[in-house]
Parts: C-alpha cells; sequence; structure tokens
C-alpha cells in the first residue's frame, strides 16, 4: 500500500561523528520505506543535530538546551521544519 513519507534528518555532526556502517544502515532503512511511499521525501538539514526541531531551545527557561540544536540557529530550524512539514500535508491530503 503506498503511503507517504517524510523523513527529515538532522545532518549536523552526525555525518562525520557516526560510524559510517551506522549512518549505512540508517540510509538503508530509510530508503526500504522511500520504495512503497507516495509521496516520499527523505531530507537531511545541515547542521542541525536530533533535537532541532523541538522548541527546547527557544524557551527563555533552557538556555543549556541550545547546545541540542546543534550549529544550526534555532529559529532557523523551527522554520525549516514547520515549512517541511506543512508542505508535506498540503500535498498528501
Amino acid at each position: 500500500m503506498a503511503k507517504p513519507i517524510l523523513y527529515l534528518h538532522a545532518a549536523g555532526d552526525q555525518l562525520t561523528t557516526l560510524p559510517p556502517d551506522v549512518i549505512g544502515e540508517i540510509r538503508q532503512q530509510t530508503q526500504a520505506f522511500l520504495q512503497t511511499a507516495r509521496p516520499g521525501y527523505d531530507l537531511w538539514i545541515r547542521g542541525a543535530r536530533h533535537s532541532f526541531s523541538t522548541d527546547h531551545f527557544m524557551l527563555p527557561y533552557l538556555p543549556k538546551t541550545v547546545e541540542l540544536a546543534g550549529t544550526i540557529q534555532p529559529s532557523r530550524a523551527i522554520a525549516i521544519t514547520r515549512v517541511f512539514v506543512r508542505s508535506f500535508f498540503s500535498t498528501t491530503t
């Protein structure tokens, strides 16, 4: 059954710190799902870390969590996430 899939990956330092076999496994699993996806998107956001799409680093009472976003500006990470997710759901409904 065809299904819509959107992967938003944090491509910050993971592409240089994870072992190549782990990165390969992530890509292989993603590709397996995307083969039957209609539509299917695999997006890697440069400079983002795992928690880039949360609002943790935007909140004033959690200043230390800015590091969780990676090198990307927190407001940019939120904007990118918002645009991609909104666009994805606009095209799949």
